[in-house]
């Protein structure tokens, strides 16, 4: 999501920060929601702008690999999902596996929800 001026709310990749935390960034005002089991390995996070930080009411984690933050907009509930996909080195059951906690994820959501 962007603005004149700046980006709102972006999606990260390959934090490395371990544990399942939020924290402020200081420089810029806003708040990164994270993601991350191992150091130095896979993590996601969604960073929201300071002007929409308070929106959000519902963080749900799954792994380092899938992170969903639902942000409440006026009369909108958007739901947005930042994942990092498996590739390299994971067998078949390990990719499965992500692609169906992606799915039980998604479909969690409810109708009347945005998703992003």
């Amino acid at each position: 999501m962007q603005r004149a001026g700046g980006v709102l709310i972006s999606c990260v990749q390959e934090r490395k920060w371990k544990g399942q935390k939020a924290k402020k960034v200081e420089n810029i005002g806003s708040k990164l929601w994270y993601s991350g089991t191992v150091a130095n390995k896979n993590g996601v996070g969604i960073l929201i702008d300071k002007t929409l930080k308070d929106g959000v009411v519902d963080v749900k984690r799954q792994g380092d690999r899938i992170i969903l933050d639902k942000l409440v907009l006026g009369d909108v509930v958007l739901n947005i999902i930042s994942v990092y996909v498996p590739q390299v080195g994971l067998s078949e059951s390990e990719k499965r596996k992500f692609w169906e906690d992606l799915d039980g994820m998604v479909r969690a959501v409810p109708t009347n929800e945005k998703l992003s």
